[in-house]
């Protein structure tokens, strides 16, 4: 690991009851601004960075073990997504996303992600599913380890590379992105639980519900694992339509 700089400023510097507690590991020196972006992100969406409160950058530099500036040059990123705002001179905050706001996402992702499954069921030929059965075994053993950085990551790759399969990139930008704006506090509270596996496994059955090509069932499963976005991954309970 490289040497750990000091921070530049009074942003990078915390006081108080500001000192933040250590949620990150150290990375390893390459593309050190994507590393840092894909965790800041992760920690942001499964709410282990909390919205409204203020945090120093140089206090995450430290925990990853790398200087300040990947860091924020990832928060230029995480800042034009709208998913925080700088603070002059004394760091960023997480922005609020609303319950409102939440259901939105949701609904937009339910208007597009269960059909394209069943679009996914019926492709001609056939989608070659052996890779993304072992993407799911490493979806869910992220979940039985309580690893949510892993667990979000690899969630995101699996159904992103299934959208991809349909050739239409404007979709898989616009999923990814809703992904992105998505809080899911609920996640710390089932990490390494049955319920956090359960849902991981949910990757299995839609799989094999595209693998015997019925779309009613892919677009079923998928509407349902959609659910828990607003639900508990959210850590609100969920209703059956």
């Amino acid at each position: 690991m490289g040497t750990k700089q000091p921070a530049g400023s009074s942003a990078d510097r915390s006081t108080g009851d500001e000192k933040q507690s250590a949620v990150f590991q150290p990375l390893a020196r390459t593309s050190l601004r994507s590393d840092a972006t894909r965790l800041l992100r992760a920690r942001i969406s499964s709410g282990e960075l909390e919205s409204g409160r203020l945090y120093a950058i140089g206090d995450i530099a430290a925990q990853l073990e790398v200087s300040p500036t990947p860091v924020r040059e990832a928060l230029l990123d995480l800042k034009s997504q709208g998913l925080i705002e700088m603070v002059r001179n004394r760091g960023f905050r997480i922005v609020e996303l609303t319950d409102d706001e939440l259901a939105e996402i949701v609904e937009i992702r339910l208007m597009l992600e269960p059909p394209a499954m069943a679009k996914v069921a019926a492709l001609e030929p056939p989608l070659d599913l052996t890779d993304l059965w072992t993407l799911s075994k490493r979806v869910e053993n992220a979940a039985a380890e309580g690893d949510l950085v892993s667990f979000l990551t690899l969630d995101k790759d699996f159904h992103l590379e299934l959208l991809a399969a349909l050739g239409n990139a404007r979709l898989v930008k616009v999923v990814e992105q809703l992904r992105d704006q998505t809080r899911l506090s609920g996640l710390k509270g089932i990490a390494g639980s049955k319920d956090l596996v359960g849902s991981a496994r949910e990757h299995d059955q839609l799989l094999q519900a595209l693998e015997s090509r019925d779309p009613v069932a892919a677009e079923a499963v998928m509407t349902a694992h959609l659910h828990h976005v607003s639900g508990l991954w959210a850590g609100r309970s969920e209703k059956s339509d």
